[in-house]
């Protein structure tokens, strides 16, 4: 048996939802976590957008941050090899207060071939989602995280044109990951 919990909201003319689906207590025990989620997903006018997808205001939130960085933000990472194939969908929502929720989760499936090419088992799954928290900072280019587990995360950001969120390392630049922006 399964447990499904969907929120739904509607503004100006937009729908948004956020829907979960787990076994009934894994469900009930992240309930105050996907309320949390949920209620950083509201249209008005926090969100200095007229449109989903239109980045916002490029002012600053009150602790002073880049508030283009409030909203939420989706992108994936895949990886394969040896029959492996992984992908992972994330997830980032920065709050206009500086508190910040970060969810993945991954779908797998692999196999294995004989040396004739044919297939001799096969799997798919999936992990379970995880939600972290913490609160976020950034300042000349540079986004600071300090995870509610006592970690800490530093990346180098910058927007494309579409209003996207790009990562880099923050020595080498090298390319993290980008993240279309959903609100």
């Amino acid at each position: 048996p399964v447990a499904s919990r969907i929120y739904v909201t509607i503004e100006n003319g937009v729908a948004l939802s956020l829907s979960a689906v787990a076994p009934p207590g894994v469900l009930e025990s992240r309930a105050e976590t996907l309320a949390g989620i949920f209620s950083t997903l509201a249209l008005g006018s926090a969100a200095a957008a007229s449109s989903p997808g239109a980045a916002p205001s490029t002012g600053s939130t009150p602790t002073g941050d880049d508030g283009r960085l409030v909203g939420m933000f989706a992108g994936e990472s895949i990886a394969s090899g040896s029959g492996v194939y992984v992908n992972t969908q994330l997830v980032y929502v920065l709050n206009a207060d500086g508190t910040l929720y970060y969810g993945a989760q991954s779908h797998f499936n692999a196999s294995e071939r004989d040396h004739n090419g044919n297939l001799r088992w096969s799997a798919t799954g999936n992990s379970d989602g995880n939600v972290e928290s913490g609160r976020w900072s950034a300042r000349n280019g540079m986004l600071s995280i300090r995870w509610d587990s006592g970690q800490q995360s530093r990346f180098a950001y910058g927007f494309e044109p579409d209003g996207s969120l790009v990562l880099r390392d923050p020595n080498t630049r090298k390319l993290i990951n980008f993240y279309s922006r959903v609100r």
